[in-house]
């Protein structure tokens, strides 16, 4: 069985743990700073899922969302 696929900063980030950071993200700051259309991210953060690559505008993008749906996620208590 293979591991999780590799990039040159580690491990693929888990879709259970980057679907709550997406949704935190969606819950929390995009109301507030509404930075992408919703629909069009679940299509861009999809192929993400699918073919992660290391260094491009989608996978940027996927990295930003996480990192801010994680810091929104922190409120939680």
């Amino acid at each position: 069985m293979k591991g999780p696929q590799q990039n040159h900063w580690g491990s693929q980030p888990q879709p259970q743990i980057t679907d709550q950071f997406v949704d935190h993200f969606f819950m929390r700051v995009h109301p507030y700073f509404p930075i992408i259309e919703h629909q069009y991210f679940l299509k861009v953060y999809g192929a993400f899922l699918v073919t992660p690559q290391t260094s491009n505008a989608s996978m940027l993008l996927c990295l930003v969302v996480f990192a801010l749906g994680k810091i929104s996620s922190h409120s939680d208590g």
